[in-house]
């Protein structure tokens, strides 16, 4: 697989030639050995939606609805936020990202949008611990 991937700093990103439903794209993260994305700046926000190829790709933010605390796929805390489709940051719980110029383009949470949207998968560590 590893030739189908693309690579950004000490990250590898797979997309899934089809889309999934949000379970089954975490199941298939989980049987390859990496974890849904996970956007940590604006750099790889923008690298993102370059190599994205025009698909919503899920993501691993998720948060309770009761408060705007967006968290990764180990309960941490986002670190980053990027930038939201218009009309989005609605009080869902699942986290996807449109890739395509113009209207459709940004951070989505108000999924699950099951039969549109591609897993993204990744590999790396999200967080390099200070040395």
């Amino acid at each position: 697989i590893a030739d189908k991937c693309f690579v950004w700093k000490d990250g590898y990103y797979f997309i899934t030639d089809r889309p999934l439903k949000l379970t089954d794209a975490q199941r298939l993260a989980s049987l390859m050995n990496g974890r849904l994305l996970t956007i940590s700046s604006a750099d790889e926000e923008a690298f993102i939606l370059k190599e994205g190829r025009g698909l919503y790709l899920w993501m691993s933010g998720w948060r309770k609805v009761v408060n705007n605390d967006w968290r990764d796929e180990r309960n941490r805390p986002l670190r980053f936020v990027g930038k939201w489709a218009p009309k989005q940051a609605t009080g869902q719980m699942n986290l996807s990202i449109g890739t395509a110029t113009g209207q459709t383009r940004g951070w989505y949470d108000d999924g699950p949008w099951d039969g549109v949207v591609h897993a993204c998968i990744e590999w790396g560590e999200e967080y390099p611990e200070a040395k």
